[in-house]
């Protein structure tokens, strides 16, 4: 029986006919039909066998119901099951019976949690290894049965005439009650493949029948995970939890019916909760589920295991899923309760401490700190800092958890200035050390991103080193507005700060974006909230905005052309904690590029100092050499530890 059958059949009643994967929905026309105040009369029709089931008033039955309905008994000849079909019923029932008397299989499946009416309602079986079952089939044994041909059809008999799922577990993929495909897993765990399709099989949604009639499910990758994870479900004492059903899809980025057709199944559905594995194949198929599935999709985020039959089997139960449906909804929700805002606020206080930038100053004015979902913004001229600035930050904040997007500079240059203000701080440390500083630090070379990249990367950085980022540098503005829509570069920018803010908050980071002022900002001029070029809304949309500028810029009668001086300031043009208008005194290094608050007098002096040297025409190379060698001796107690002349 196709699919085209069925439709046809129905809509020559006059039903308006929706697909939904396998299976077709039309009014019911049974009790419901009846029933004038019904408001859900959905009947679910198999495309492929005609088995139909109605979830209000709990009709069900075969095609044959359906044409004795409208009174077209004389046409029962002309549909009948495939023969395909029968073929895979007497299959999964044989690969039953042979489960429940291998003890090996049977442990397995009992070890990895699931209870024997799991497996029961499953219809979970197994194929031996070594014995011939197909061409021994009750029905390919009679007269007139199932022919060597058909069975090849099937795909339960390989070409050569070997059992396609000879030494697996039988997965049989039910439609109401009917198996419409037989998957199989190996039970080696040193096999090539785990699961095995039969050739030429469409790719299918595991369990599909759950959603006849569900509010909301979740869709897991792979079908032991569905089953775990739907049971323990099912024995909570909870009804959202027992009402939540579970779907699979065969693996992270195999999607039934494909891109147009995968969200056909779940038309119906209110919400759907993505929860893939917990690897950079479960994350990137998750966030392609959730944009084809739009805003009815959140994506659950399994941080404490791989799957989820390694999350129950550590002993987390039922109320340990919905803690996780819970923050899936909090991270997708748009509008909030009142409790559900207080939850949320209470989650942030009892959280970690806000980010500190390093500058005590500059802290004490920022406290509690920068926050996730919270944007800065630091401004300045061209060659002014902002950069430096941000790679000063990078060091202070070593130990947090930090994805550098730097899609002007590569990562090679990126690293070059980090290796040098490490070492102002660290004179004798070699390169193995200055790496080893930085475990939580990951950098990105691009020059164009989009949003779907900030979910990959934060996924990839999340699976490389085991936690989630805290903090986002994308250095710098100008360049990621390039990559917007907009008529101008002024529309170009606000939405690069509208749609970094939107990111911030989607994944709870703290994001630290650099921006450029125009020319008609003088040098050394203090910086404004009309100093960024093409604004856009930075000032709006910020939380944080910095004027970061050097004084001596301003080149003076007094000044020597050409030197350079340590002071660098910032002013606080906009911040959520407040002292707006504060400006806070810096010192930045020429040749180190180490950048330091003024009130840490010690190393404001060792910045001068290098200042003083980079004027006098000296090299990087030698004032780190000198530095290197007077730390050594310093360590040896060769060298008088108050001497500040730098030789």
């Amino acid at each position: 029986m196709s699919d085209l059958d069925v439709r046809s059949y129905m809509r020559s009643k006059g039903l308006e006919v929706k697909v939904s994967g396998h299976e077709i929905v039309v009014p019911c026309f049974f009790l419901c039909g009846e029933d004038a105040n019904s408001k859900k009369k959905k009947l679910y029709v198999s495309a492929e066998h005609g088995a139909y089931s109605c979830k209000v008033c709990s009709s069900e039955g075969g095609w044959w119901g359906i044409l004795e309905h409208f009174g077209d008994e004389e046409r029962k000849d002309t549909f009948r099951p495939s023969r395909r079909l029968a073929i895979y019923a007497e299959y999964v029932q044989v690969c039953q019976d042979l489960l429940m008397k291998n003890e090996a299989t049977l442990t397995y499946l009992f070890e990895r949690g699931l209870t024997i009416e799991t497996i029961e309602a499953a219809r979970l079986g197994y194929h031996p290894k070594g014995r011939g079952i197909v061409e021994s089939l009750p029905s390919s044994l009679k007269m007139g049965g199932f022919t060597r041909e058909e069975l090849k059809e099937s795909g339960l008999l390989s070409p050569s005439g070997r059992d396609f799922h000879e030494g697996r577990l039988v997965i049989p993929y039910l439609s109401s009650g009917q198996a419409v495909q037989v998957r199989g897993r190996a039970m080696d765990p040193n096999a090539a493949a785990k699961y095995a399709t039969p050739a030429g099989d469409p790719v299918r949604l595991y369990g599909a029948d759950a959603l006849r009639g569900a509010d909301s499910i979740i869709c897991v990758e792979g079908e032991m995970d569905a089953l775990i994870l739907g049971q323990t479900l099912a024995c909570s004492p909870d009804v959202r939890a027992r009402n939540l059903a579970v779907v699979a899809i065969p693996g992270a980025q195999v999607f039934p019916e494909g891109k147009t057709g995968f969200p056909l199944f779940f038309e119906d559905i209110r919400r759907v909760y993505v929860g893939f594995d917990n690897d950079h194949a479960g994350k990137a198929g998750a966030i392609k589920a959730k944009d084809l599935l739009g805003a009815k999709a959140r994506v659950v985020e399994l941080t404490k295991a791989n799957d989820w039959n390694e999350f129950i089997s550590d002993g987390h139960g039922w109320r340990d899923v919905m803690d996780l449906i819970a923050e899936a909804d909090m991270r997708g929700k748009r509008v909030f309760s009142i409790e559900e805002s207080a939850r949320k606020l209470y989650a942030l206080e009892q959280g970690k401490p806000g980010i500190r930038t390093g500058f005590a100053t500059l802290d004490a004015f920022l406290k509690p700190g920068l926050l996730p979902g919270q944007i800065t913004i630091p401004l300045a001229r061209t060659g002014s800092g902002k950069s430096v600035w941000l790679a000063n930050v990078a060091y202070y904040t070593r130990t947090i958890p930090t994805i550098w997007i730097t899609l002007e500079m590569t990562a090679a240059e990126t690293y070059n200035r980090m290796r040098r203000i490490t070492r102002f701080h660290n004179p004798t440390a070699d390169e193995r050390e200055v790496w080893g500083m930085y475990p939580l630090l990951g950098v990105v070379e691009e020059n164009k991103l989009g949003p779907d990249d900030f979910s990959i990367l934060i996924s990839e950085f999340q699976e490389e080193r085991g936690e989630r980022p805290q903090m986002v540098f994308v250095d710098y503005l100008g360049y990621y507005a390039r990559g917007m829509r907009g008529k101008d570069l002024y529309e170009k920018t606000t939405n690069a700060v509208m749609q970094l803010k939107e990111e911030a908050k989607r994944h709870e980071v703290h994001i630290v974006v650099p921006g450029q002022v125009g020319r008609s900002v003088k040098p050394g001029e203090p910086i404004n909230e009309q100093s960024a070029r093409d604004a856009g809304s930075i000032e709006e949309t910020s939380d944080f905005l910095l004027g970061i500028y050097k004084p001596s810029d301003a080149v003076q009668e007094s000044s020597q052309p050409g030197s350079v001086q340590s002071e660098l300031k910032v002013n606080i043009l906009k911040s959520r904690h407040g002292n707006k208008g504060r400006v806070v005194s810096l010192a930045m290094s020429y040749a180190s590029l180490a950048i330091v608050d003024s009130s840490d007098s010690y190393n404001r002096n060792r910045i001068d100092l290098e200042n003083n040297a980079i004027n006098r025409g000296e090299s990087y190379k030698d004032i780190h050499h000198r530095d290197r060698d007077r730390a050594w001796a310093k360590q040896q107690g060769a060298l008088d530890i108050n001497r500040k002349d730098g030789k």
